[in-house]
């Protein structure tokens, strides 16, 4: 015979749960969809019929040359200090993405979307200590404006916001807590909540119409935590900052 327990968030700081008692606490979780289909995937496609929308409203004013521009990024994410507490690895997470910007002048508008890998460990008294992949998938609306430019180079600033889902590689755990014959599983929905940030960039233009470019951008969201302090099983809501590095190789039609 086996519980069944949904999992908010693992949160092992400073203490190790206590196998029944932490994790028969966490037993509500953040907001998700009901179709399956991710919320940051649904952001994306509607960011992107704004960015289009935005494009030909301008081209039927007779406003200056529209530039429209696909690019593929590649970088890594370094794991934020309060994730670490609650025992991600401390590692360079490898990011990787698309983006689809439509701009007038020093100004862009459009949408992005990126993924980036992790692992958290999960430890249960009497057990080995569990590795878990998490993955987190976000889409964003991006505002780009350039600060600075000299022939095919720009210095420019941005600013993104959108959503993002948290998942695992499994969406349920089973063992067996330590002096207990009853099997536990937990559950491991994804999480769903608001990301948002911003950074600085360096681009530039070919005349061939290809671009390359490079970002640093510092991202903040949000996730309902809880951990033990003492006998007690503390939930809240904390925000979380991660730093990422990004090369930008985008094509211009």
């Amino acid at each position: 015979m086996s519980s069944r327990v949904t999992k908010r968030h693992f949160a092992n700081k400073g203490e190790t749960p206590s196998a029944v008692a932490g994790l028969l606490s966490l037993d509500d979780r953040m907001d998700r969809t009901s179709m399956g289909v991710p919320r940051p995937v649904v952001s994306v496609l509607i960011l992107t019929a704004f960015a289009l929308l935005f494009g030909a409203e301008a081209a039927r004013a007779g406003l200056s040359p529209i530039d429209a521009r696909f690019s593929v990024l590649a970088g890594a994410t370094r794991t934020g200090e309060k994730l670490v507490e609650y025992q991600w690895l401390n590692e360079d997470r490898l990011n990787v993405g698309g983006q689809f910007l439509i701009g007038r002048g020093p100004v862009s508008v459009g949408a992005r979307g990126w993924t980036t890998t992790g692992e958290q460990l999960l430890t249960v008294p009497g057990l080995a200590t569990q590795s878990l992949e998490t993955r987190l998938v976000a889409g964003e609306a991006v505002l780009r404006v350039d600060m600075l430019t000299l022939g095919g180079a720009s210095l420019f600033a941005q600013g993104s916001g959108g959503r993002m889902r948290l998942s695992y590689g499994t969406e349920l755990l089973r063992f067996t807590p330590t002096g207990s014959s009853e099997e536990l599983e937990v559950a491991l929905p994804p999480i769903d909540g608001w990301i948002g940030g911003g950074g600085v960039g360096l681009d530039y233009a070919t005349p061939l119409g290809v671009s390359v470019g490079a970002v640093v951008d510092r991202s903040w969201f949000q996730m309902e935590t809880a951990h033990r302090s003492g006998e007690e099983i503390v939930r809240t809501t904390e925000s979380f900052g991660e730093w990422t590095v990004r090369a930008e190789l985008g094509w211009g039609f």
